[in-house]
């Protein structure tokens, strides 16, 4: 993970350092720190740091932001993780993908096929895996690409 640096006035005299060129300096801040992209794991970390009851709606704005890019990766690796016990299972040396995730997830059989149907959907639209796991779509639109593609026969 690339840290984002302070701007540094140490070039400047203390003559030179005027509203101007501290203008100039946070405007400068700000680029270098839209151009450092957080990880998941970054945002996760910052969400749990924050004081719930002193956000601003613009800190909400943000918080919700970065809640979507953790529960898109979350999605994005389980998926993946769903993909590889559904190979092993085929491979003849794992349970099926729907009942690992119903003992080890503690969610309902009717959830665990819902999220194998996703991850199979996922697996077959890369695009969509990365749009999700980036927080960009929801669970929701994997969700209805895997309906959609449940009704499709073979030749479709």
């Amino acid at each position: 993970m690339r840290r984002a640096t302070r701007f540094s006035y140490s070039c400047c005299s203390p003559f030179e350092t005027t509203p101007r060129i501290r203008r100039l300096a946070l405007t400068i801040e700000r680029v270098f720190a839209l151009m450092w992209v957080m990880t998941a794991g970054a945002r996760l970390t910052q969400l749990e740091r924050v004081d719930i009851d002193a956000l601003s709606p613009g800190q909400a704005a943000k918080a919700w932001r970065d809640v979507a890019v953790v529960k898109g990766k979350a999605d994005q690796l389980e998926a993946a993780i769903t993909r590889r016990v559904r190979e092993l299972h085929e491979a003849g040396k794992a349970a099926p993908a729907a009942d690992a995730l119903t003992q080890s997830s503690k969610r309902s059989r009717r959830a665990a096929q819902q999220t194998e149907q996703r991850a199979a959907a996922l697996g077959s639209t890369p695009g969509l895996e990365a749009a999700l796991g980036k927080g960009r779509v929801g669970v929701e639109h994997a969700d209805a690409v895997a309906a959609a593609a449940g009704r499709l026969d073979d030749e479709q």
